[in-house]
């Protein structure tokens, strides 16, 4: 009997039974995700930073509309980001592959391309909000929570209107050239 057990193979075991999924976790594909989790839990914990600063700006010098607006806007936003499947994008952009093959690109190099494109094209966008953008990106979430926050709601106001703009004018981040390997993420990978 323990011999026998000792053959199966549990990976393929709990995927035939579909207690796992049938992405197997390559090295790339468990660094891609971990980073990306932590990616995820900064980006929490600024939602949370920057909706406590704005509430305390609310209760000092608005009216109850403002800290409700404030409210719905960080539970929408945090319910986006809740439902973000770290490791389905990390299938999409082809570090998590169903046959368990290693992908070409070196996980590394994307990471800081694209970290740098983040950077350069959205961080360097939102005024006195680019350091906690950058320690987002970074994943440093000491940093967000020591990052001491003295914003006004016209710099918000501001913000908003310049991404709304830099958006309509950002080049697609899906596509990526490192080392001579050409990605293009979308939906349909």
């Amino acid at each position: 009997m323990k011999a026998y057990l000792d053959k199966i193979n549990s990976e393929q075991f709990c995927q035939t039974i579909h207690l796992c999924s049938s992405i197997s976790l390559t090295s790339a594909c468990s660094t891609c995700v971990e980073r990306l989790q932590v990616r995820k839990d900064g980006v929490l914990q600024a939602i949370d930073r920057l909706a406590g600063y704005f509430n305390d700006l609310c209760q000092r010098y608005a009216e109850k509309q403002c800290q409700v607006y404030v409210k719905h806007v960080h539970d929408t936003i945090q319910k986006s980001i809740e439902e973000f499947d770290a490791k389905e994008t990390c299938s999409v952009i082809g570090f998590c592959t169903a046959d368990g093959s290693e992908n070409e690109m070196d996980f590394d190099q994307y990471e800081e391309y694209l970290g740098d494109e983040i950077e350069k094209n959205i961080c360097s966008t939102l005024g006195p909000f680019e350091i906690l953008c950058k320690q987002v990106i970074q994943g440093d979430t000491k940093q967000i929570q020591a990052l001491k926050m003295n914003y006004d709601i016209k710099d918000l106001m501001q913000i908003g209107e310049e991404i709304t703009e830099n958006l309509s004018n950002t080049e697609d981040l899906g596509k990526f050239n490192i080392n001579g390997v050409t990605n293009k993420l979308d939906s349909t990978s």
